[in-house]
């Protein structure tokens, strides 16, 4: 019997960097199956029965546990002002954004990218 012959496309990788880099992809695709994704916060609407420092764990769960989404904390800001629904809030989101990234003539402030920061502002 004869050997079959390797495909033309077939090529070894000898680069180490590249075997870490696809080991290191393969890993990390892995653990994002194997997590249990949290269930998004529900909307913050300021009523007598809600707790913003609640809401802002239950937050903090959701960016934790689905972290893979996120490449950084202005987009967990982003979401997280979404998720609020209040009708003195609007203005201090609008400002936020802009003073965050400097849009619409704010002076960009450092620090305001940082959920933590956020979290503080939001009380």
């Amino acid at each position: 019997m004869r050997p079959s012959p390797q495909p033309e496309a077939y090529e070894e990788v000898d680069d180490d960097e590249q075997v870490a880099e696809l080991l290191r992809i393969m890993a990390d695709a892995m653990r994002h199956r194997t997590s249990v994704p949290a269930e998004p916060p529900a909307l913050f609407r300021n009523k007598k029965h809600q707790d913003i420092r609640l809401w802002r764990l239950t937050c903090t769960d959701y960016f934790g546990r689905n972290s893979w989404q996120w490449e950084d904390e202005a987009q967990r800001i982003r979401y997280a002002i979404s998720r609020i629904e209040w009708k003195e809030f609007p203005p201090f989101a609008l400002t936020k954004l802009c003073q965050m990234t400097g849009e619409l003539g704010y002076t960009k402030q450092a620090g305001y990218e940082f959920w933590y920061v956020f979290g503080e502002q939001a009380l």
